[in-house]
């Protein structure tokens, strides 16, 4: 098997010299081949007779854990670096997107509003300051996209992120932390809670799966779920990718609970920090937090294997963060709006008056609901002629390896695997989560756009990698699936990568559109 692996790193060697050599020259046609080539290289890392197709989940050994620690450190640098790229998001441009820079200033100087010292006194006078089109008309100087209550400004975005980044920060090192680096840095420890996630899912169900399929899956869902993060990673994101940071990190730990935990001190204990990751997620983004109802069939299973006496008093400690945290939360909202229930939607000042979200059953719309549900799912993104031709479309559309879900989770054969593994009730939280959060989303947002979809991307994208792995188990013809599902992932990270190329809020490439040209006259071999 050693001499398996020294051949593998002699293959990414000779391949990372080429695209260094292919790099030097600068030949426009070569380097969009030396571009596609590095998707058909990872396709050739795991044909059939590569180690990575040998060597399974369960007999990884050292040279294992390397390779895969290898592409998480690739994943990283991959998502992590281009942040920098876009003044508009990377501090260079801040206008709105350093709220939560300033909230910590604010909360070290010993209030919760931000201290603005530019307030326009009309916007003070006005009988509806939410109305966006009497703010144009009377042409009211405001801060956009913050929230505001009698006469001050706050955020109203998820606090959790200003506690455990900026205010360190700021007390650690003396400055301020820019919000992009904040979203670095969940973004950085997302993808390893992914990599950690991903390998507890196939010791406990698949634990012959390909280490290849496993990198290429993993990866994938690494980039689905991260990449429009990777485009505009200031503020908003920084909420989103705060969000699904604890949520991965909870999950985590609750699987090792239930799945892999022997001693009852150690399952109450992991299932605490399961439980405060939980809770914080609440403090970033909330529709990404409905993802704790995966806990459900965990606690179900949990319960049904117990054998212990004291399993009320268990689920008493694990349920006392979520009780904690969220008084916590509550009477931050009540400080700041005198209700306990109001993160300060309601008062924000953006182009919709959304303080019609504060009477719940006014609103209900179910045919809304269904046509966002519709809409988030299966509609076509935009087509173009010119080049990367698409953008974003619905969560079972745009990426291949989402199509996994539509194909194998009808298969008879993957719902008896499900049944013998007693994963069936999971699968199904699973599966209907993003449905949950996607009328949430559609109910209290005037629109969805694909920042949204980010609330879900990580729920589908596990759901995803769980399909694959049970289809693998349950197939006579495992080199077709190992095949399908390998080349899925790889045509879903080609997709993210030239996503990453199309012009969209103020992204790299809508800020240079010049080097957007050169790039383009690259990757089309000089046709556009």
């Amino acid at each position: 098997m050693l001499s398996k692996f020294w051949r593998l790193y002699v293959a990414i060697s000779a391949f990372l010299i080429f695209l260094g050599v292919i790099w030097l020259v600068k030949v426009p046609v070569l380097t969009g081949i030396a571009f596609y080539s590095v998707f058909l290289f990872l396709l050739f890392l795991n044909n059939k007779k590569s180690v990575l197709r040998t060597v399974t989940m369960d007999n990884l050994g050292i040279n294992g854990r390397i390779v895969t620690c290898f592409f998480a450190l690739i994943m990283i640098v991959l998502c992590v670096l281009p942040m920098d790229l876009a003044p508009f998001w990377n501090g260079q441009i801040p206008m709105h997107r350093n709220q939560y820079e300033l909230l910590a200033d604010s909360i070290l100087d010993g209030h919760l509003y931000i201290d603005y010292d530019d307030i326009d006194e009309r916007l003070l006078a006005m009988e509806n300051p939410y109305d966006y089109e009497e703010r144009l008309k009377q042409e009211i100087l405001y801060h956009w996209d913050h929230a505001f209550y009698k006469g001050h400004y706050y955020m109203y975005f998820g606090v959790v992120p200003v506690f455990v980044l900026f205010i360190p920060f700021k007390l650690i090192f003396g400055k301020t932390l820019v919000t992009f680096h904040a979203t670095q840095f969940f973004v950085m420890f997302s993808i390893i809670a992914f990599f950690l996630l991903f390998i507890q899912l196939c010791k406990r169900f698949y634990k012959k799966m390909p280490l290849g399929t496993y990198l290429l899956t993993t990866m994938a869902v690494c980039m689905i779920t991260l990449g429009y993060i990777v485009q505009a990673p200031a503020l908003y994101c920084t909420a989103i990718s705060g969000g699904i940071f604890f949520m991965l990190w909870s999950l985590n730990c609750y699987f090792y609970a239930v799945y892999f935990a022997k001693k009852e001190w150690m399952q109450v204990l992991l299932a605490c920090l399961g439980a405060i990751f939980g809770a914080l997620a609440f403090g970033c983004r909330p529709p990404v937090a409905l993802a704790n109802i995966i806990a459900i069939p965990l606690a179900i299973t949990y319960a049904k294997n117990y054998k212990g006496k004291h399993i009320i008093r268990n689920f008493i400690l694990i349920a006392l963060p979520y009780v904690i945290i969220g008084a916590l939360l509550m009477l931050y909202n009540y400080l700041r709006f005198e209700n306990p229930f109001e993160f300060g939607q309601a008062y924000q000042l953006t182009s919709y008056d959304q303080t019609v979200y504060m009477s719940f059953f006014d609103r209900i719309d179910l045919f809304a609901i269904l046509s966002g549900l519709f809409n988030n799912f299966f509609t076509v993104g935009t087509i173009e002629s010119l080049f990367p031709h698409f953008f974003y479309g619905g969560l079972y559309i745009t990426y291949p390896l989402m199509w996994l879900i539509v194909i194998y989770y009808s298969k008879g054969s993957v719902h008896n695997s499900m049944k013998l593994d007693k994963s069936r009730l999971l699968a199904f939280f699973i599966f209907i989560e993003p449905v949950i959060v996607t009328a949430v989303d559609t109910y209290w947002s005037p629109g969805l756009c694909e920042r949204y979809r980010l609330d879900e991307y990580f729920i589908v994208g596990i759901f995803a990698f769980m399909l694959a792995g049970y289809r693998l188990r349950s197939t006579d013809n495992q080199e077709r699936s190992n095949a399908v599902i390998s080349t899925f992932a790889v045509a879903s990270m080609l997709l993210a990568v030239l996503m990453f190329f199309y012009p969209c809020d103020a992204n790299f490439a809508d800020f240079f559109p010049e080097k957007m040209n050169e790039i383009r006259h690259i990757l089309t071999f000089g046709l556009q």
